[in-house]
């Protein structure tokens, strides 16, 4: 699993959760380095959890380079913004969830069994 997010302390934190999930988890701060590692490791990453709000390259930009690498990878938008709208705008674009932050232990494990992880 690849996590992007520009926030070090969201990073460590979704890190050690995913991990006691029993889950093995790549941590990348931006668009640019997530784009690199799925180029790299791409047979090692089955779900991505994308920040929608970074600097340099955002959540929308860098889905686009992810799917043009590889349409199949299920992409989990997440977002700290309380924006009861936020995963219906976002459903028809290609997302395969959308994640409220901070991580809720219950829906992240319902996203992930749902992506087949």
């Amino acid at each position: 699993m690849l996590l992007v997010d520009d926030e070090s302390a969201v990073r460590r934190y979704t890190m050690s959760l995913l991990e006691a999930l029993g889950y093995s988890v790549i941590s990348e701060p931006d668009g640019p380095s997530a784009i690199r590692t799925i180029g790299e490791r791409g047979d090692d990453i089955a779900l991505v959890l994308l920040d929608l709000i970074m600097p340099q390259m955002d959540g929308f930009e860098t889905f686009e380079q992810i799917k043009r690498l590889n349409p199949s990878l299920p992409v989990v938008l997440t977002s700290g913004y309380d924006d009861e709208r936020l995963p219906s705008r976002f459903a028809d674009i290609g997302f395969s969830g959308f994640l409220q932050k901070p991580y809720q232990t219950e829906p992240l494990v319902r996203i992930l069994d749902g992506a087949k992880v």
